[in-house]
């Protein structure tokens, strides 16, 4: 007698559970709670942290790894970011003791407000930062009058005629100057930033929200940012995106009939196109949905100003990347267990390409003010680098990466599986290519500019992004990517190694990707090449017999007949170990559940298909794109 899927789905939960030890009964006598912990955590197919995960179990499969739980194997990282223990948020910053604020000078004060405006607020002018070293300065008159009264009892900052919502900016914008100087890790920054939670907790329930309650929360997605919670960043900033369409930020009439001045109108379209870019950004990191539809966008709602020009080339492209994403994904979801289709196809490789010729037409048409120069192997940075401001140099880089980055975003998918990458062999190869190039630009950041030291939270996503692409090139085609991907690799561990003793956010991604590379190294195809990366005494951004560095900066051609294709993969020697086999690989895809973890044991089947117009990636979306 058939079973209904009920009964399929209980008995493969308890069939789960009696594997992994995850009963409720087990959980009563431990005392262990049932809610969902952070390894359940969704991890989306744009989060580098899902590449890394496939390529680590491929690795393990094949060198016969005793390792299979690829989020907690990787020693001394943190499976995701996530909420930290509760710490008395709800408190308000008038009845808080003791008071960060008081022990900083006048000083220290507006330094750090000038360390947060020369690494972020040009990036996202949405701050009077005059008005913010005013604010400073009134605090700094009441408790220097506190002192000269010798009161000791708390302040109550509203006192000094600032308004509530200025002082939480204030001291947001002084916790993330905080964790800019001292790489994501100031305790000073984090009692700063406590004082504040309880007034972001408050504007879920607010009966009234205005603007500046909206640029608290943006800067408060930052801070998140900037200590490496990138969960909670996105979490942050959603909500700043939601209360900003509650107050009509998205549309232009209601901007036009409520501003006062010019300026004012100004400031507020920033403020809403910096919410969708860091929408954006961070839903991309983590793989998480876009709260903000461009759908739901007024089509009259002027980009930012000129004098923002960072913002609109971003929110150029990420208009770009919500078109190309809702391609990559199929226009599959899941349903109550049910497979949905909408009317699009599901994409094809003209497509793709296509899409990677509008990325690079946007970075063409960025002003040359923008336009980053691709070092291309000089060891030196030419008269024109020297002379530009740091804060330019860094703004041209972001786009330079982030350009790479959406290239990458399109075809990433074909390396999650052999059977998807093999027969476009050309098309992994530029994708190689691309993250290749890529971490360069980032080593050239890190020994010629020091801007990577400086922004390591920023830069340490491209590096981790491009890395993770190099380790499932290897583990799904190790015999054309093993000798290939020494450069990328050995340069990225130079760039976070001499980072990793003074920053825990550098050091963790070190740790992760030498575990992958130990992995690597004892594949019989790697052994055969030698080791992945050995310290050598070569010049900097070193030449290669593989990849010219002058030719890997170029545009890469966007190639119009796929079936053509399959020819040029070439067929791998007979004394490749077994288990490089699709009868491997194939069953990778099909591990992955629906809470974003590859289980320990779970029955596969290998469900790929390596004909593109058939529907290679329907299949692969199919398993995954709905986790």
């Amino acid at each position: 007698m058939a079973q209904g899927p009920h009964q399929n789905f209980a008995q493969l939960l308890a069939e789960t559970r009696a594997l992994t030890g995850d009963d409720p009964s087990f959980a009563a006598d431990t005392g262990q709670s049932q809610t969902l912990s952070v390894s359940s955590r969704y991890r989306g197919l744009s989060n580098p942290s899902f590449s890394f995960a496939l390529a680590q179990q491929s690795l393990e499969l094949m060198s016969l790894g005793l390792s299979t739980d690829v989020y907690e194997a990787i020693p001394g990282s943190r499976t995701s970011s996530g909420p930290q223990p509760s710490r008395s948020s709800t408190v308000s910053h008038t009845q808080l003791p003791p008071d960060p604020l008081r022990e900083m000078s006048r000083d220290q004060t507006h330094h750090l407000i000038d360390v947060f405006d020369d690494e972020v607020g040009h990036v996202y002018p949405v701050l009077d930062i005059v008005a913010v070293h005013q604010s400073a300065d009134l605090l700094h008159n009441l408790i220097q009058l506190a002192r000269q009264t010798r009161r000791d009892e708390p302040l109550d900052y509203k006192l000094s005629g600032v308004e509530e919502v200025e002082i939480d900016i204030l001291l947001v914008v002084l916790a993330n100057g905080l964790f800019l100087q001292e790489h994501s890790q100031s305790k000073l920054g984090l009692r700063l930033f406590d004082v504040v939670r309880g007034s972001m907790e408050r504007l879920t329930s607010a009966a009234e929200v205005r603007t500046q309650h909206i640029l608290f929360l943006l800067l408060s997605s930052i801070s998140y940012f900037c200590q490496d919670e990138e969960i909670l960043a996105w979490r942050t900033v959603g909500l700043a995106a939601r209360l900003s369409q509650e107050i009509d930020l998205h549309r232009l009439g209601t901007i036009l009939t409520t501003t006062r001045a010019g300026d004012e109108g100004v400031r507020i379209i920033r403020l809403f196109w910096s919410i969708y870019i860091l929408d954006r950004r961070w839903s991309l990191g983590t793989g998480l949905p876009f709260t903000i539809k461009d759908s739901d966008i007024d089509m009259s709602l002027p980009k930012p100003d000129e004098g923002a020009g960072y913002l609109r080339a971003m929110a150029d492209l990420y208009q770009l990347t919500g078109r190309a994403w809702s391609f990559i994904s199929g226009g599959t979801s899941k349903m109550n267990g049910q497979r949905e289709v909408n009317s699009e196809p599901p994409p094809n490789q003209r497509m793709l390409d296509y899409l990677q010729g509008q990325f690079l037409a946007w970075h063409r048409s960025l002003p040359l003010s923008l336009t980053f120069q691709n070092p291309k192997g000089r060891a030196m940075p030419d008269d024109r680098e020297v002379e530009q401001p740091r804060r330019l140099q860094s703004l041209r880089a972001q786009l330079y990466l982030r350009s790479n980055e959406m290239r990458i975003l399109l075809y990433r998918p074909l390396l999650f599986s052999p059977n998807l990458l093999r027969p476009r062999l050309a098309t992994a190869k530029m994708v190689v290519s691309t993250a290749t190039d890529s971490i360069r630009v980032l080593w050239h950041l890190h020994k010629m500019s020091g801007l990577y030291e400086k922004l390591q939270v920023c830069f340490n996503h491209f590096l981790e992004s491009s890395v993770a692409v190099l380790f499932l090139a290897l583990a799904h085609a190790p015999y054309h990517f093993a000798s290939a991907n020494k450069e990328g690799i050995g340069l990225a561990k130079e760039i976070i190694g001499n980072l990793a003793a003074t920053s825990p956010v550098s050091r963790r991604l070190y740790r992760r990707i030498m575990h992958l590379e130990g992995l690597a190294n004892g594949l019989q195809v790697i052994q055969g090449c030698g080791n992945l990366y050995q310290p050598s005494s070569r010049p900097p951004l070193p030449h290669t017999e593989i990849f010219d560095v002058a030719t890997l900066s170029q545009e890469p051609q966007l190639y119009e007949n796929a079936t053509d294709w399959s020819d040029e993969a070439a067929q791998e020697p007979e004394w490749l170990p077994p288990h490089v086999g699709d009868e491997v690989h194939g069953t990778l895809l099909s591990n992955v559940d629906f809470s974003g973890q590859i289980p320990h044991t779970v029955e596969v089947v290998d469900s790929f298909e390596p004909q593109w117009e058939d529907g290679a990636f329907d299949g692969l979306f199919t398993t995954l794109a709905s986790m």
